[in-house]
């Protein structure tokens, strides 16, 4: 449970280390030519993020899994299980590990190196393009991502890196329901009893892992959000840049700056109610992460939320976050297609079609299928809660293998989305950097 904490932790931490290494003062230190040249990567906020993931939360995960399933269990063999003598045998059935269920589960496992290959290349990828625009613009600090040429990479790592991070997060819950269906090597040393309640911290486990992948999820939609509203607006931002190319009259450019200005204003008024529902769901599944995570640690640690107020309780609140991460879950799904419909013009060059279907489907999938599974297969073909939370995190890990390629082909660097951006004006005229944008003509005026 407090392992769910220190990922908790972590993550705040990351975000803090994110926003100082954009500072250009600590920039300069990182890059400082006291330092080896390797740590000036290995410090930055996106290496030391991989360096915890694969140390800290992947390698202790599969060595666990090594040990145990592979090794002491021969790839769960029931035979070698050691389930306590004193379950009935409905509790009995009710653990064991169909074959089919065994082969999918352990696949899930092999899956994870492959899609931590695929995003660390990707990431490279991104660092490389970072990298060369620096040696041009800023040689002194060649990897940072605190230019405005290198904000789409900056927020565009935390998209990809999506597939690694829930996928690592679901092997550990994968993990916690194995260490419930076999007793972790101990089971015969337990009492029935010691091992149920054994069993609800297993499940409470199972549980805070998922929702350090919601919360990270969450995380990198308002990553995204932010990269579709930043490049809609820099493309209506376009016909100002052009019209102030053009030296036409007084009273046409005066008529020109009002129109402009009520499309500015209108175009953003559209984009926030557009991303209204999915800003809600950010901010949800922020707040219910931390605060499920933090209820578990406290009733681990003895001090029962229930005490303090009934509406802290687990047990009466989870319903109905239940059924509200329904609800946001689905108005998300519908303002992001909503947005990609609405702005399809301006959305041309951004490649939307792949990067909007590798959220879709991971915010479907990350929540609907929970559902599905426990009412076909526990409803209906009559499985366990366990064996339906197996089946849930292992499909999730093997799921998460095509929407990594799906992210690889969505935020290729090479493309034109992430590339300067420049403003096409008529012949004649001067090309202008949309980062210039901003000195229109009701500036100059």
């Amino acid at each position: 449970m407090y392992v769910a904490f220190q990922f908790l932790l972590l993550f705040w931490v990351m975000l803090f280390y994110r926003w100082l290494t954009k500072k250009e003062s600590v920039q300069r230190y990182l890059h400082s030519p006291w330092l080896p040249t390797p740590l000036h990567l290995l410090l930055q906020y996106y290496s030391v993020f991989y360096l915890i993931l694969v140390f800290v939360v992947l390698i202790p995960c599969v060595w666990s899994i090594f040990v145990w399933e592979i090794d002491y269990y021969d790839w769960l063999d029931p035979n070698h299980f050691q389930i306590p003598a004193g379950l009935t045998e409905k509790e009995r059935a009710e653990l064991s590990i169909p074959l089919w269920l065994r082969i999918l589960s352990l696949s899930s496992v092999m899956i994870i190196p492959i899609i931590l290959l695929v995003t660390i290349v990707h990431t490279w990828k991104h660092v490389q393009c970072v990298r060369t625009r620096n040696q041009v613009e800023r040689p002194h600090i060649q990897f940072a991502m605190n230019t405005p040429g290198t904000i789409s990479h900056d927020l565009a790592l935390h998209v990809i890196a999506l597939p690694v991070v829930y996928g690592i997060m679901s092997m550990r819950s994968t993990d916690r329901s194995w260490m419930i269906m076999t007793a972790s090597g101990r089971g015969a040393h337990l009492s029935p009893g010691e091992y149920r309640l054994r069993q609800q911290d297993e499940i409470a486990m199972y549980e805070s892992n998922f929702e350090i992948a919601d919360l990270y999820e969450a995380w990198s939609l308002w990553c995204f959000s932010k990269l579709c509203v930043a490049f809609v607006q820099a493309r209506l931002e376009a016909p100002r840049v052009v019209c102030s190319a053009i030296h036409g009259g007084a009273l046409l450019n005066r008529l020109v700056k009002g129109l402009l200005a009520t499309n500015s204003q209108l175009s953003k008024s559209l984009e926030g109610i557009t991303l209204l529902g999915l800003n809600y769901f950010v901010a949800f599944n922020i707040l219910q992460s931390t605060f499920l995570v933090m209820s578990r640690v406290m009733a681990k640690a003895s001090m029962d939320p229930c005490k303090m107020s009934p509406y802290f309780c687990l047990e009466s609140i989870e319903p109905y976050l239940s059924g509200a991460s329904f609800i946001v879950s689905t108005i998300a799904i519908s303002n992001i297609v909503s947005f990609e419909h609405s702005f399809a013009i301006q959305l041309k060059e951004f490649d939307p079609t792949w990067k909007f279907w590798g959220v879709k489907i991971l915010v479907s999938i990350a929540f609907i299928q929970k559902m599905v599974l426990s009412f076909v297969f526990q409803g209906w073909a009559g499985y366990s809660t366990v064996q339906v939370d197996l089946m849930y995190s292992s499909l999730i890990t093997l799921e998460l293998l095509p929407i990594a390629i799906i992210m690889w082909r969505a935020w290729d660097p090479q493309r034109q989305w992430c590339k300067p951006d420049v403003v096409s004006v008529p012949h004649g005229f001067t090309e202008v950097p949309l980062q210039a944008a901003g000195r229109s003509l009701l500036a100059s005026d």
